[in-house]
């Protein structure tokens, strides 16, 4: 239901104002969910990590967020941190419902703490992940609510935690996933418990319900908490993990790599999996998310990190006995090198289309300063190849200034962004926000704004040497300009892969000798097209 705060919190936006949106994004919003296709979610501080959005099948939307908070004294900084669980309407307002743990002082020390708390939806259930920092062991306790938060069950025992930490535990209920027997599957220091549907530990899985997956090297314990990245279950209920090796490239250099390994229903390390019972990626690379193909292949997005190109990322594909798919991208990667951009979120559409979220970090003129993230969204098709039918050449820009945390979809297919306003305004108020994009355009040939024909002019004409192409009209990206004598034959092609209002760009970069030529300009959708002679002379 819309409660009295949230009818509020709509009219106070209509008032105050929205995000502002331009470009691609606007054009897949549905305008009916949220206020003209955003929820938002008004906070006192600032969202420190909204790290989980997840959808039931009434299409009602849980968050999971830690909030920081910071209130200045004559002579210091205080700082508090929350954690919320919340949940939206299918139509996008926040209801009278949810979780609110009380406020700890100094995220940055561990010294006053003694729990951590979250909470996640999984599976039409809500689980409560409670890690207790006692004064000789660190100990979890997992619990399961049914949606109207009546407690269910108390899982048996208490998993370990590795590392107590208030930044890195709002990572862990990543590693948290129900198989396809309702059983609770959960990974943590190299390790994987199975709980039953009763919450009592499975003791046919493993050794009493565990095994060890990756052994600790003690030399490098201390940066082993941010070790694991990911679980994914299989329909056989085996169970792919995937992890961070930290390890001596050479005698006084530490490096890192990414490394997988399966495990079987039965608990077991299946050592027939990739080479040797496991697949390793190169030095300086990591898996980061896994997610299952529409042919129950194994997706991995990962990144890796040299000094040529620093920002790698690719998916790469593999089979349920970890051998890569070489029919899958080019040779069994969909690889974006060399491109400043990193991956941040992948999943797998209806139709076994792939989404990545994708970003490049902008810094300010002075290249220390960090101005802003720039995000899209890349389609590909199930065989990994990028599709140019979405968005402009397969990417839609959200040009948005906020930090987007999670992508995730609903029942019906709708893709949904979840954002934190102005990550840079430490004292808040920091809003969130939950864009909603319609199924329809984001799974099929998506639409591109062409609603403003093209707008240009060629200049100066006639001209000394190469003339140069104004924009004087919409921004256009991926832009083609080509050049041809007058008997047609094609002169030069150039790719401008963003035309802003009113810039210039030389129609070629060719020396041109004396004679008239025809420009062609197209779009990058292909769709728009403009045509001009123009004159060169001596």
């Amino acid at each position: 239901m819309i409660t009295r705060s949230s009818a509020f919190a709509a009219i106070l936006f209509l008032f105050i104002g929205l995000p502002q949106l331009s470009g691609q994004l606007q054009d897949y919003l549905d305008l009916d969910y949220g206020i003209d296709g955003i929820a938002t979610l008004p906070f006192d501080g600032y969202a420190y990590l909204a790290q989980d959005l997840a959808f039931d099948e009434s299409g009602r939307a849980y968050i999971g967020t830690t909030t920081l908070f910071q209130d200045t004294t004559e002579n210091e900084v205080v700082t508090s941190t929350g954690y919320f669980f919340t949940r939206l309407s299918a139509s996008g307002f926040k209801e009278d419902w949810g979780i609110d743990i009380p406020t700890y002082p100094d995220i940055f020390t561990n010294d006053e703490l003694d729990t951590l708390v979250t909470y996640r939806y999984l599976n039409g259930k809500i689980i409560s992940d409670v890690i207790i920092n006692g004064e000789e062991d660190t100990i979890r306790e997992l619990k399961r609510y049914d949606l109207d938060l009546n407690l269910e069950v108390e899982y048996e025992g208490s998993a370990p935690v590795s590392y107590f930490n208030q930044f890195w535990f709002y990572f862990y209920n990543k590693l948290m996933h129900y198989d396809n027997e309702n059983r609770l599957i959960i990974g943590d220091n190299g390790e994987i418990y199975r709980y039953k549907e009763n919450g009592e530990i499975d003791e046919t899985f493993g050794d009493q319900g565990a095994v060890t997956v990756f052994e600790a090297d003690s030399t490098y314990i201390e940066l082993f908490h941010n070790l694991y990245s990911d679980l994914l279950v299989l329909d056989d209920n085996s169970i792919i993990y995937s992890a961070l090796e930290y390890y001596n490239e050479t005698v006084d250099t530490v490096s890192f790599r990414g490394i997988m390994s399966k495990v079987s229903d039965q608990g077991r390390v299946d050592d027939s999996f990739g080479n040797d019972g496991h697949i390793m990626g190169e030095s300086r690379s990591y898996f980061w998310e896994l997610e299952k193909n529409s042919n129950e292949d194994i997706l991995a997005l990962g990144f890796s990190l040299n000094e040529e190109c620093p920002n790698n990322f690719s998916i790469s594909s593999y089979d349920a006995n970890g051998q890569l798919n070489i029919s899958f991208g080019n040779n069994g990667y969909l690889d974006k090198k060399c491109n400043d951009r990193f991956s941040g979120n992948l999943l797998v559409g209806p139709g076994g289309e792939i989404i990545i979220l994708e970003y490049e970090i902008i810094y300010e003129a002075d290249s220390t300063t960090l101005s802003h993230y720039d995000y899209s969204l890349v389609r590909a098709n199930s065989q990994g190849i990028i599709d140019t039918t979405f968005g402009v050449g397969g990417k839609l820009n959200l040009e948005l200034t906020d930090l987007v945390f999670d992508i995730a979809i609903d029942r019906d297919a709708n893709l949904y962004l979840l954002s934190m306003e102005d990550f840079l305004d430490f004292h808040g108020p920091n809003n969130l926000f939950v864009r909603k994009l319609q199924a329809d355009k984001i799974w099929s040939e998506a639409p591109i704004n062409t609603s403003e024909p093209l707008s240009l002019s060629i200049l100066p004409n006639p001209s000394l040497g190469s003339p140069q192409v104004r924009n004087t009209g919409r921004r256009l990206r991926d832009v083609e300009i080509s050049l041809f004598d007058m008997s047609g034959q094609l002169i030069s092609i150039k790719q401008v892969e963003l035309l802003e209002p009113n810039e210039e760009t030389l129609v070629s970069n060719q020396d041109l000798s004396a004679g008239t030529y025809l420009v062609k300009v197209v779009d990058g959708a292909g769709r728009s097209s403009f045509w001009e002679k123009v004159v060169v002379v001596e």
